[in-house]
C-alpha cells in the first residue's frame, strides 16, 4: 500500500513538472494522462488527491502566475501575453485573472508599476 502511495504522488509529480513545462500550449487530459500512461479518470482523481485542486484549476493557477512574471517584467500587450501564457481568449484570461487576483490584468501591471 504504501509504494503505491509513492507511486502515485511521483505520477502527480509527473503530472505536474509536464503541465509546467507546456502550460503555453494548447494542454488536454488526453495529453497530460497518455504522458503519464494513466487513463483521464484515474489521472484526475489522483492529482485532485495529492494537489487538493483539479489538474484544469491547476492549469489555470499556474498560468495566471506566469502571467504575473509577463506583466510585471514586460511591455508586452495583455494579449500577448495572455497567448504566451496558454490563453487563446484575452477576454477569457481577463475573466480567470480577475478571478484569482482581484482586478483585471492591466490595473494590476498598474498597481505593479506604482508600487
Amino acid at each position: 500500500l504504501h509504494s503505491t502511495s509513492r507511486r502515485q504522488r511521483q505520477m502527480c509529480i509527473r503530472d505536474r513538472s509536464y503541465i509546467e513545462n507546456n502550460y503555453a500550449s494548447l494542454l488536454t487530459l488526453d495529453d497530460i494522462a497518455e504522458h503519464i500512461h494513466l487513463c483521464k479518470s484515474e489521472c484526475s482523481r489522483m492529482f485532485k488527491k495529492y494537489m487538493k485542486m483539479s489538474l484544469f484549476e491547476f492549469i489555470l493557477q499556474y498560468r495566471i502566475e506566469k502571467s504575473v512574471e509577463y506583466l510585471g517584467n514586460t511591455s508586452y500587450t495583455i494579449t500577448e501575453i495572455a497567448q504566451r501564457v496558454g490563453f487563446h481568449d484575452s477576454n477569457y484570461f481577463t475573466k480567470v485573472f480577475r478571478a484569482q487576483k482581484g482586478c483585471t490584468p492591466s490595473k494590476f501591471r498598474k498597481n505593479m508599476q506604482d508600487f
